[in-house]
């Protein structure tokens, strides 16, 4: 599974699996989607939990997501030359979708912190306004 549902689904997942199948065993890896994609195709798991873009056909839509920007204040109001990412490293499919809308809209973007990890990429986050200002990652 991508490492965002190990944050928020593999909680739910756990508690249900173990009281509706106390005896069942069960290996779980975190990565990236498109890498973990790979691997089932590979036939090296059994199955993946992943995000895909809309409209792809990979696999069954077991739920949709909205995605939301979450920046500091005037980021994308007119004036502002470069929107500072967060972001997950190559392949990502959220960075797929980020990237793109940001070239479909003409916005100019720099990436000022990229990790596999959404910890890092939370503190990150939450330590935004102390360096993005600065110019450096």
């Amino acid at each position: 599974m991508i490492e965002d549902f190990g944050t928020t689904a593999l909680p739910y997942i756990l508690a249900r699996l173990r009281s509706e199948h106390p005896l069942f065993e069960l290996t779980i890896e975190t990565g990236l989607g498109p890498d973990l994609l790979q691997r089932l195709e590979a036939g090296s798991v059994d199955l993946v939990l992943s995000k895909r873009v809309a409209g792809r056909n990979q696999g069954t839509a077991l739920c949709r997501q909205k995605l939301v920007w979450v920046g500091q204040p005037g980021v994308f109001e007119a004036g502002h030359d470069i929107v500072p990412l967060v972001l997950y490293p190559f392949p990502s499919t959220l960075r797929e979708i980020i990237l793109r809308t940001l070239r479909e809209h003409g916005l100019r973007w720099s990436i000022r912190f990229e990790s596999a990890s959404i910890a890092s990429l939370r503190a990150a986050v939450q330590r935004a306004s102390e360096w993005l200002h600065s110019g450096s990652a």
